[in-house]
């Protein structure tokens, strides 16, 4: 996860090791330009008593796509420490497990390492593949008929906002800074959403990942069948079982609202996205915008339900593992610490959006289908009007 932690402390989300002291302007600094250049002016747009239908939605779901970045990087800035001692426990958790010899352990150890790098790099070639035609793809146009028939066509941004403050598409100049302006703001906020969803999701694979390895080392205590080593692994076992569900909660704690936040924005997302593919429409820039629009948001529902599904299940099957060892031929004090973590791994380590419902596989299918409701409903007043 080394890049990962290296790219958030160039944005200034993550303290640097070389630095003493912490300061958030820079991330502060985000978080003022997202809301300043990018929020502001879709919402005065909308308000500009805009009448086409197409043109609001595709400035609704621009402010909810892009104006993500504003709760997301203020969540994460206010758990940065939270967010770092979870960090620094995890990984000093699994270096100390790595020097084990067991070869399933090796393997799960192997696989997180894996899965971080594999993530990061996936999720840099998905946004690429993702943000360069929905950034170049207006400038490129109109580029390309500028060149092709000698005669300016008609100036359009990479966003639907006029800035409020002046007109950029009424000289070919200013047209040509906000452009670049907007791509230079947008990609600093894409890359931001890179480093934070790939921390969050190795950390939550990698925690996944610590309680498949106590399921592991429980099995293997039934190999014991000296009482002192059996009492120093236990031992162990709950130590890193405890690691395990305090990084869980400080992930639930940090994690809670923004994935109510995202989820709930990707649900009206959805639902506008499906609203425009709907109609019959001639702009099939708009067409091609908010159908990779539907493609990301569901990608990031699809993974956290994922991974929420496995953080559940890796947690739940340390209380089966435990009650499978034989326990009833243990010296009283070591059933009673056998006791003890079962009870605390009868209560699964879940993340929940907000408290309100835990996230899994059956998050995202609530997810689609809440959608699916709201754009009927959405159809039919729209064909009655």
């Amino acid at each position: 996860m080394n890049p990962v932690i290296k790219t958030l402390q160039r944005q200034g989300f993550w303290k640097r090791p070389d630095h003493t002291t912490y300061s958030g302007a820079q991330a502060v600094g985000l978080i003022v330009v997202a809301i300043v250049w990018l929020v502001m002016p879709e919402v005065i747009f909308i308000l500009r008593q805009e009448t086409n239908f197409f043109t609001i939605m595709r400035n609704l779901a621009e402010i909810f796509t892009f104006g993500i970045v504003v709760p997301q990087a203020s969540i994460f800035l206010s758990h940065r420490v939270l967010l770092e001692c979870t960090y620094t426990e995890v990984q000093s958790t699994l270096d100390t497990i790595a020097m084990d010899s067991n070869k399933d352990v090796q393997r799960i150890l192997k696989g997180l390492n894996k899965f971080s790098d594999r993530i990061f790099k996936g999720y840099i070639g998905g946004e690429a593949f993702v943000a360069i035609p929905y950034f170049l793809s207006v400038p490129f146009t109109v580029v390309f008929k500028y060149l092709y028939t000698g005669v300016l066509p008609a100036l359009r941004g990479i966003l639907e906002s006029d800035y409020f403050l002046f007109d950029y598409q009424a000289n070919i100049r200013v047209w040509s800074i906000v452009t670049v302006l907007n791509s230079i703001v947008i990609i600093y906020c894409v890359s931001f959403f890179i480093s934070s969803h790939s921390f969050y999701w190795s950390l939550l694979n990698n925690v996944s990942g610590l309680f498949e390895i106590i399921s592991l080392k429980i099995h293997c205590l039934n190999e014991i069948t000296e009482e002192s080593l059996h009492r120093k692994r236990l031992a162990e076992i709950i130590e890193v079982q405890e690691v395990a569900y305090r990084s869980a909660r400080a992930l639930e704690k940090s994690l809670n609202v923004f994935v109510l936040i995202l989820y709930g924005m990707c649900i009206f997302n959805v639902c506008m996205t499906m609203v425009i593919l709907s109609f019959p429409n001639s702009d099939q820039d708009l067409l091609f915008k908010m159908l990779l629009l539907l493609v990301y948001l569901l990608f990031h529902i699809f993974v956290y339900s994922m991974l929420g599904t496995e953080l559940m299940s890796t947690s739940a099957a340390t209380a089966d593992a435990f009650y499978a060892t034989h326990w009833y031929m243990r010296s009283v004090n070591e059933q009673r610490l056998i006791l003890f973590a079962l009870a605390r791994s009868q209560k699964m380590a879940t993340l929940t959006t907000g408290k309100y419902f835990e996230v899994g596989r059956n998050t995202f299918g609530m997810a689609l289908q809440t959608s699916m409701s709201y754009f009927a409903v959405l159809r039919q007043v729209y064909s009655n009007k």
